[in-house]
């Protein structure tokens, strides 16, 4: 499985406004001096904001590389109005997680087309791609576009 999404993160950026702009929920941002809600930085202050705008989620790699280049190509007046906002206060992450492991995902690649290569460069954006050891069977379990990757933890039912 590939996923990947684009991370928005500066001293003065916004990050509510551009979920708003965005038509982005409350669970994919987190604003400056908010508490981290888990990893080893729980409890502290951020010390920015910082905004996650899922792009794909896919088995199938070219699928998710054309579905990435098309959300980011959408993306571009919006990326490009931050960017001369904020210079280079602003970090714009494209991060990739691709699952690898057990027998019919061994080892994978991810090509990215010259076009998309691009445009990450034209915008000012990392690239940051991990892969996430996976068995065959966990695997056949979908997981909602939230888990793991969410802000903020869901609530209880």
């Amino acid at each position: 499985m590939f996923s990947s999404q684009l991370w928005i993160e500066g001293p003065d950026f916004d990050a509510k406004s551009a979920a708003r702009r965005l038509g982005l929920g409350r669970d994919l941002y987190a604003l400056e001096g908010e508490p981290f809600e888990f990893g080893r930085r729980k409890g502290e202050p951020r010390t920015t904001s910082v905004l996650r705008v899922p792009l794909s989620k896919r088995l199938d790699r070219d699928r998710h590389l054309q579905q990435v280049e098309k959300r980011l190509g959408k993306l571009t007046t919006f990326l490009k109005a931050e960017r001369q906002r904020h210079g280079n206060d602003l970090s714009i992450v494209l991060s990739v997680g691709m699952t690898v492991g057990g027998e019919r995902f061994f080892t994978r690649s991810y090509i990215a087309s010259p076009d998309l290569m691009g445009l990450l460069v034209a915008l000012g954006v990392e690239l940051s791609i991990s892969a996430y050891p996976c068995s065959d069977r966990t695997k056949r379990k979908h997981l909602k576009w939230s888990d793991g990757v969410g802000l903020t933890p869901k609530a209880k039912k």
